[in-house]
Parts: structure tokens; C-alpha cells; sequence
């Protein structure tokens, strides 16, 4: 049984995981900007396992890790890389790569242009104005088009750190509602009181 995340994103994006998975999925291209981290040096905290992004490449065709979108279960060579920050390996030692597999971010890549169409019919711009205020937090410095994933729709403008906690969550409100209960140590009533209040303060 293979399970592909939330069944009310659009039917054709749930028939693409399914017909992709049918052939070998592609491993992403190791740049020179990839090798080039293997030959930094390592200060006195940092680790790194593998000596080249080669070696690293046939260790990942060997481990297995679960994609947060789609639930498979795939080797981590189909994950691509996640090197956005300074030092791009984790505490293990192990090159970071992204928690979703690639095809999964293709067809990522695909409700965001969906987005950027739909922003564009109702007249929105599709990169943010000087000034734009992340709706979650307010800061005005690297604000990003945020779109939902599920309906391919925009939906507003936030700054990178809260785009990428909201994506780390899963992004959809049934995702992000599991923190709210989580953060209210899964007490019920304190949960529906902070919703409650919340509704109430948009009056």
C-alpha cells in the first residue's frame, strides 16, 4: 500500500507521482559547486563521512529515507540537495539533503506555476512590492510568493524563515494544525480557546 500525502491535491498531481514512480527516478547532478564541499576544510566541530560527492552518491543508492510528501520510502540519492546554508552537512556528517523526493518537488515546481498564472489573472503581483510585511511575523527583508501546494493558488507573501518553517511543517492547514495542538501540550480546550480568540480578533 502506497500512501501519496494529502488526496485533495488535484487528481492529475496524484496521477503524476503514480505514473513516475512506474520508471528509475533520476538522481540529481553533482555540480562542482557540490564536490567543492567535500574539499573544505573541516574546523574542530564539524564532521563529514564520505571524501567526495561521488562517494557520497553510491552510499545514498544504498540508504533509504521516507519522502514528507509523498510517504515513499526511496534511496536518498533520489532526494536532491538541501546546501543553503553555510555548512551543508549534518551533525552526522552526512551531506543534507531535501526531505522531498525530487519528483515530488517537480511537481512542486508545478503548482507553482500554477500559482504565478493565478496571481497574474486576478491582477497580483508575483514578486513583492518594497515594504511587503510577511503576513505571519511582519518582517519586510527577504519576502517570498507563497502559493498553496494543494490547490495551486496564491496566497500571500512571506519571509523566507516563516515559508520554510510553514514547508518544514507540511505547509497545508492539516499539517500545520497539529502544531497548534502539539504547542498546546494536546489539551483541547487551551486549543480551541487560542482558535477561538483568533477568529475572534480578525472581527
Amino acid at each position: 500500500l502506497m500512501y501519496f500525502g494529502d488526496l485533495n491535491r488535484p487528481k492529475f498531481l496524484l496521477k503524476s507521482i503514480i505514473l513516475n514512480y512506474s520508471y528509475t527516478m533520476q538522481e540529481p547532478t553533482i555540480t562542482n559547486n557540490i564536490r567543492s564541499y567535500f574539499e573544505r576544510p573541516l574546523s574542530t566541530n564539524q564532521k563529514r563521512i564520505h571524501s567526495s560527492a561521488e562517494e557520497e552518491r553510491d552510499w545514498a543508492l544504498r540508504v533509504r529515507q521516507e519522502c514528507r510528501v509523498c510517504k515513499l520510502n526511496l534511496p536518498r540519492a533520489y532526494f536532491g540537495y538541501n546546501t543553503s546554508g553555510s555548512w551543508p552537512f549534518d551533525r552526522d556528517g552526512c551531506l543534507l539533503r531535501r526531505p522531498e523526493c525530487l519528483e515530488c518537488m517537480r511537481i512542486a515546481n508545478s503548482t507553482k506555476r500554477m500559482a504565478v498564472a493565478d496571481a497574474k489573472e486576478r491582477g497580483l503581483p508575483t514578486k513583492a512590492p518594497p515594504g511587503t510585511p510577511c503576513a505571519l511575523c511582519g518582517k519586510t527583508t527577504d519576502i517570498v510568493f507563497d502559493h498553496s501546494h494543494r490547490h495551486g493558488k496564491f496566497r500571500g507573501w512571506l519571509c523566507n524563515s516563516c515559508n520554510r518553517a510553514m514547508g518544514v511543517m507540511g505547509d497545508e492547514p492539516e499539517e500545520l494544525v497539529k502544531a497548534l495542538m502539539y504547542s498546546c501540550g494536546g489539551n483541547r480546550e487551551e486549543f480551541k480557546s487560542v482558535v477561538v480568540n483568533h477568529l475572534k480578533s480578525l472581527d
